[in-house]
């Protein structure tokens, strides 16, 4: 799927939700601390071990081997950052940000202002992206399924989710990721 679709099909849908769901559900239903909870853990989860330890340690870096059971864990919490897939955000932090830090060549840039260095850059993905800098994970069929099945992944884990409760998708799962962009 091209990134454009996913912007628009699936991150924007998700940011929309959260941020929306949350207004509406603050005016008619009372936080909760399970709905506390769900956020903490959820943050936890996405941001500190889908992002921190998946995305950039685990992925980008190579920092440490990742047990066998653990991986495919590790992995399936980057997916559901919504940062694109591992393999991709690897390629682009390995080859844009690493190699041209701060600078216009770095899809993060914040001389280019603070908007596209959030989120707009993801427009440009095109621009950044550069497989040769994720040989190692194209050559692993683990990332590469991933790769491949990214969107279902995470279409999947949250029609589950929802269907157990639609208030552990909202604060467990979709505010987490809007808060990890």
């Amino acid at each position: 799927m091209k990134i454009n679709n996913f912007l628009y099909y699936v991150l924007y849908p998700v940011h929309a939700t959260a941020w929306i769901g949350t207004a509406l559900y603050l005016y008619f239903f009372e936080f909760t601390l399970f709905n506390f909870l769900s956020v903490l853990i959820g943050w936890i989860l996405i941001e500190g071990v889908g992002v921190a330890v998946g995305l950039h340690r685990y992925t980008s870096h190579k920092a440490f081997v990742a047990r066998r059971g653990l991986r495919p864990v590790i992995l399936w919490l980057s997916c559901l950052a919504l940062q694109g897939s591992p393999l991709g955000w690897a390629a682009v932090h390995r080859g844009s940000h690493h190699r041209h830090a701060d600078t216009e060549g770095d899809a993060h840039t914040p001389s280019k202002g603070w908007l596209y260095s959030w989120h707009m850059w993801l427009h440009d993905w095109d621009k950044y992206f550069n497989p040769k800098y994720a040989i190692d994970l194209i050559r692993d069929p683990l990332h590469m399924w991933i790769a491949k099945h990214y969107i279902s992944i995470i279409l999947v884990t949250y029609l589950v989710v929802g269907l157990f409760s639609w208030q552990l998708l909202l604060f467990g799962f979709m505010i987490p990721a809007a808060l990890s962009l």
